[in-house]
């Protein structure tokens, strides 16, 4: 079981920096999208468009369990663990 102020620490960290990058990342991706729309009309824009949807989908997934994580008590950590072992597994 973690310690209440090393995972307040820990939650503090994640949450400073680890979710702005997820926000930058999503936000410079959402950017790149809207460019690829205004230049291009082709299949290759049209595909690589939709492969920005996907990295965008799993970068929100990413955010939403981190999400989960910073919320979480430490005693909810071994329950947060068990389901994201069970996503890796699929």
């Amino acid at each position: 079981e973690v310690d209440g102020p090393i995972w307040q620490s820990i939650s503090n960290v994640l949450k400073s920096r680890e979710l702005r990058i997820l926000e930058q990342a999503s936000s410079n991706l959402k950017d790149l999208k809207q460019t690829l729309s205004k230049k291009n009309a082709d299949s290759s824009a049209a595909f690589q468009s939709r492969q920005i949807e996907h990295v965008l989908a799993t970068i929100d997934t990413v955010r939403s369990l981190a999400d989960l994580v910073v919320l979480s008590s430490p005693k909810k950590l071994e329950k947060i663990s068990k389901i994201i072992q069970r996503l890796r597994s699929m």
